[in-house]
Parts: C-alpha cells; structure tokens; sequence
C-alpha cells in the first residue's frame, strides 16, 4: 500500500468522486430545468400583461373597432388602442422595430406617453408621430 491507501482504497474513492459528480450534475441540470420554467413562466405573464394593456372595448357608442395582437414571441412591439373624448376619437396603431422583451417594453412606454399626451390637457395627437416624440421626448 502506498502512503496507506491501498486499491481497494483507491477504487472506493473513484467511485465515490463519480456517485458525487453525477448528483451534482442532476442537481444542476434540476436547477437549469427550474430556470427554464420560471423563463417560461414570466414570458407567459408578460404576454398576458401586454394583451391587458390593448383597448379591448370600443370607444364609443355607435363606433365598432376591433384589434388582435399576435406578436412573434410571448411579447412584442405591436400596439393598437383607442380613446376619445370631448374632442373626438383617437385611434393609434404603432409597430417597434425588433421583437421580444425590448420591443415591448419601448411600446409600453410609447403607450403611456400617449395616454399622457390624450389626457394631459396639452395639444392633440395627429397623424404624424413627430407631435408625439416631441411631448415624449
């Protein structure tokens, strides 16, 4: 025996050293698989959260409008909405460059600026998008 390990010894350690580095691997892989999941998961609800966003009755009464969203991915940069007032009705249609998380959050915040610009008081909307950018800018 060598330094006082023999070879049962040594084989005993072998196999102890692969039983434990294929637990570590299972639990790993269990962690990547729980990742996945959650990914998964989070993309479903943000999905759901985009399509709670979209105007989903019509403006007003007498006027039928209708939209559906089918982005690429769970999300994406469509919009449609649609609101009025005591000046008439405004209706917006907007596509962001890109798909995915990023296109959706910039037309999240497009939404918003828009609903902010209807509601704010300041000067409506028109067909060009360059009012807007300058009040959201």
């Amino acid at each position: 025996a060598r330094d006082g390990f023999g070879a049962i010894d040594e084989w005993l350690l072998m196999v102890t050293a692969q039983r434990t580095l294929a637990q570590l691997e299972t639990v790993a892989l269990h962690r990547r698989r729980l990742l996945d999941q959650q990914l998964v998961d989070d993309a479903q609800l943000a999905g759901e959260l985009q399509q709670l966003m979209l105007a989903d009755h019509s403006p007003a009464p007498g006027l039928d409008i209708a939209g559906v969203l089918r982005p690429a991915r769970e999300v994406g940069g469509d919009l449609y909405g649609w609101q009025s007032d005591a000046l008439g009705t405004t209706i917006a249609v907007a596509d962001v460059s890109g798909k995915g998380a990023s296109a959706a959050l910039l037309m999240a915040s497009v939404q918003g600026s828009l609903r902010h610009a209807l509601t704010s008081g300041e000067s409506r909307p028109c067909v060009s998008p360059s009012p807007l950018i300058c009040v959201t800018s």
